[in-house]
């Protein structure tokens, strides 16, 4: 018999969901928990104010993938944030890859 592995790229168990009433960008948790980032928006510029996962959820790094899809998102709706968020700005600072979507000065 022989054992097959496969390794998925960019494929994520969590969708990433725009929820524009609460103004979050947030996971459906299996367990019926939510994980997201709070934003605002002001003008043209969308304002990341909170990153939130349940505590049963931290350490595992959900983290950082609900700080990657916002990223992917933002730069797919072709808009520019700001980041207020401490773990966000924690985030950017490991992923440079991101800044393009950044006008937070101190980011740069």
């Amino acid at each position: 018999m022989i054992n097959i592995a496969v390794k998925l790229i960019n494929m994520s168990a969590h969708i990433l969901i725009n929820n524009e009433v609460e103004q979050q960008l947030e996971f459906q948790l299996q367990s019926g928990e939510k994980a997201f980032v709070t934003y605002r928006y002001w003008g043209k510029i969308i304002v990341l104010m909170h990153t939130e996962v349940p505590q049963s959820e931290e350490g595992k790094g959900l983290g950082s993938e609900l700080a990657r899809q916002t990223f992917e998102w933002i730069r797919a709706q072709k808009i520019m944030a700001k980041v207020f968020c401490p773990f966000l700005v924690v985030y950017l600072k490991r992923h440079p890859e991101f800044l393009d979507v950044v006008t937070s000065e101190e980011l740069k």
